[in-house]
């Protein structure tokens, strides 16, 4: 009998000490993962980072929604979360930081938008811009992205930098004009430069992806359109990228108040629409030189 006792002490023993060294590597590998004491770092490091108030917005409020949006709390060396979206008369560009002792959030800045490019933009404020040591942005250039305010201080004011999509100043033939002579070229100006080699293939003809020519029929849900590109010819854009033509074929034309053009003509179409960079379609980042 002492013989099975001693037997199952034994076995008990050798158990225990098994189970303890199986406990002991796991603890052991958990502590030793490669994210444990980087996340309790983290954690300490968010729990102990002092808050300060941290301004978001559009530099006018016309321009779009941010979140968050107005006087926001955030942890110095924190990231957190951003999002920007613009009006549809404006198209987001990039996030830049400014100090509130140059533009107090209790105003407008409807002048402040992007120039002819980033360089351009960075040097006309450079002494208002504050730098990536003050605050850092995962990535300037997306609409949603983190943001992190480096150093403490209660003076930041983040806002999404926009172009303003251009519009339609003039057309030639005008607005609702009719019987217009046979071969008129179409003159299409537009408020700002665009890029002709987005708009214009190099043999002239259109870039299907940002212009299109067709004929509507019905409306709504029930729209159809027919590609009339054929019935055109050759585009071209003047050497300031502000002035469109386009030479058609045969027609009678006139360009409504929302900026289509619409052709009478020889074809019986009601409605031709050329659209894309006209009526708010198209990417104008890429279009505007």
């Amino acid at each position: 009998m002492k013989k099975m006792i001693e037997a199952y002490k034994k076995i008990f023993g050798f158990a225990f000490i098994a189970v303890c060294s199986v406990a002991f590597f796991s603890c052991d590998t958990w502590l030793s993962g490669k994210n444990f004491f980087g996340t309790i770092k983290e954690e300490v490091k968010y729990a102990n980072a002092e808050e300060i108030p941290v301004y978001v917005r559009y530099a006018a409020r016309t321009m779009g929604d941010t979140s968050p949006n107005g006087s926001a709390t955030e942890k110095v060396d924190i990231p957190f979360e951003i999002t920007a979206v613009d009006d549809t008369a404006y198209q987001f560009y990039m996030w830049a930081a400014f100090s509130t002792e140059n533009y107090p959030p209790s105003k407008q800045y409807n002048n402040l938008l992007m120039l002819n490019s980033v360089d351009e933009f960075n040097t006309a404020y450079a002494d208002k811009l504050l730098p990536e040591t003050e605050v850092w942005f995962e990535d300037a250039t997306s609409s949603s992205t983190r943001a992190k305010v480096i150093n403490e201080r209660d003076d930041v004011f983040i806002m999404p930098i926009c172009v303003k999509r251009p519009t339609i100043t003039q057309s030639i033939p005008k607005n609702d004009k009719e019987d217009v002579v046979r071969n008129t070229a179409i003159t299409i100006v537009f408020s700002r430069s665009m890029d002709a080699s987005k708009l214009i293939d190099a043999d002239g003809s259109f870039n299907q992806e940002y212009i299109s020519i067709n004929k509507q029929g019905g409306s709504g849900e029930y729209a159809t359109y027919e590609d009339l590109s054929d019935y055109f010819d050759k585009a071209s854009i003047s050497v300031s990228g502000k002035t469109l033509t386009i030479k058609q074929k045969n027609g009678k034309i006139s360009i409504n108040q929302d900026n289509y053009l619409i052709m009478d003509n020889l074809w019986n179409c009601e409605n031709i629409k050329i659209f894309g960079v006209f009526d708010g379609h198209g990417n104008y980042g890429e279009l505007l030189t």
